[in-house]
């Protein structure tokens, strides 16, 4: 017999009756669900009653998407947004194992392609920018995914890019 001891990540085991699938390969289904890292241990059992077991190891499941959170950007005052003036956009993206890639997209209102650009990142704060070029409303969003492939993005912001011929003049 063999047997595949499978502790879960609240610790608690499960049993599985492996079955000769080719040769001397051997297989079991497990439905592992939860989020977390799993412990696998082999027991083997020939028919001369010799015994050995595996190494443990492990493998994780992970359905969780990032978290995006705390979504900036500066300059924010309507007369301050100008065509050619770079948009600076930071959020917080979190993950329960790890976060991978997080990209700043954006494109102007009538675009239908959005374009993007890889976000820096210290720690849990990821940062990146982009120039609207002309006159109209631009969109952007923070997209995120984490090393498990999980996918998250942000609602759209919206902003106004217009001259706004503004002055203060003093004497």
């Amino acid at each position: 017999f063999t047997i595949a001891e499978i502790t879960k990540p609240d610790t608690t085991k499960q049993n599985i009756t492996m079955n000769i699938s080719s040769g001397d390969i051997y297989s079991g289904t497990f439905n592992g669900t939860a989020n977390g890292t799993f412990l696998v241990l082999i027991y083997a059992n020939d028919t001369l009653n010799n015994q050995r077991q595996s190494s443990t190891f492990n493998f994780t499941v992970d359905t969780t998407k990032p978290v995006i959170t705390n979504i900036n950007h500066t300059p924010s005052s309507v007369d301050a947004i100008d065509p050619n003036v770079s948009i600076n956009v930071s959020a917080t993206v979190t993950d329960n194992f790890l976060v991978d890639t997080v990209l700043i997209l954006y494109k102007k209102d009538t675009a239908t392609i959005w374009t993007n650009t890889t976000a820096s990142n210290v720690s849990s704060l990821y940062w990146g920018n982009f120039t609207p070029n002309s006159e109209s409303n631009w969109a952007f969003a923070v997209w995120a995914n984490d090393t498990s492939g999980n996918i998250n993005i942000s609602t759209n912001t919206t902003i106004n890019v217009t001259f706004d011929y503004t002055w203060n003049i003093t004497p």
